[in-house]
């Protein structure tokens, strides 16, 4: 299992519950400090979701709604995560 935390400076918990966008399929939970954490099967899986998040933001009529900049920090925030820069090097 792999977990990605979106720290709540940008996007706490609530927002993103709140927000119409895709979930991860293994969902998203809360952490003390408010952070959302992503759950994911794998690196892979992690990876596969910000391409359909891409996606998400690519259809979205009004690029600076919350939804297109929560969907483009995510994609950010999976692509620094560290377990999935390593998987995309090898």
């Amino acid at each position: 299992m792999l977990r990605i935390e979106i720290p709540s400076t940008e996007f706490d918990f609530n927002q993103l519950q709140q927000l119409d966008i895709p979930k991860p399929i293994n969902g998203i939970s809360e952490e003390i400090n408010e952070n959302a954490v992503l759950a994911f099967e794998d690196e892979s899986d992690a990876i596969n979701y910000s391409y359909l998040l891409g996606e998400y933001a690519d259809r979205l009529d009004d690029k600076s709604s919350a939804q297109y900049s929560a969907a483009q920090f995510i994609i950010q925030t999976i692509a620094d995560d560290a377990f999935v820069a390593a998987f995309n090097k090898s």
